[in-house]
């Protein structure tokens, strides 16, 4: 089925050599910074409570929002330096305080996914940094 529903996809929607396949390098970096979502237990309390459980918005975000794709370029040095937004997948060292109540970003650490807090590098997509830093 998922076979199916691509070739569908690509024969009535994309134009010809429209679909990118990254390899090598590229593709493993960008795989770095693909941890999976963050899930906490909330216990509700109070009265007339609704709840909802979403299982994925993935097919959302796919079609509300920008996605990397295409153009793969390689950049080193202060990001905030440049005079447009940075949008794609960077290497970041990551300085967080010790103290943080909720730690937001993720990495991958000893075949585990872990939130740490203090000084650490890994890939992220930007705006995964974007949210770190409005929610600090």
């Amino acid at each position: 089925m998922p076979s199916l529903a691509f070739g569908l996809f690509r024969s009535h929607y994309l134009n010809d050599n429209e679909t990118i396949n990254i390899t090598g390098k590229a593709f493993n970096d960008i795989k770095e910074s693909y941890t999976g979502g963050s899930v906490d237990m909330i216990i509700p309390q109070g009265y007339n409570i609704y709840h909802y459980d979403i299982n994925s918005l993935y097919p959302f975000a796919m079609k509300m929002f920008e996605s990397p794709v295409r153009y793969i370029k390689y950049f080193e040095g202060d990001i905030d330096l440049t005079s447009y937004k940075p949008f794609g997948f960077f290497y970041a060292e990551i300085q967080s305080p010790n103290n943080l109540n909720i730690p937001i970003l993720q990495i991958h650490h000893k075949n585990r996914t872990i939130s740490p807090l203090g000084k650490f590098k890994d890939w992220f997509f930007s705006e995964e940094l974007r949210n770190a830093l409005d929610n600090f």
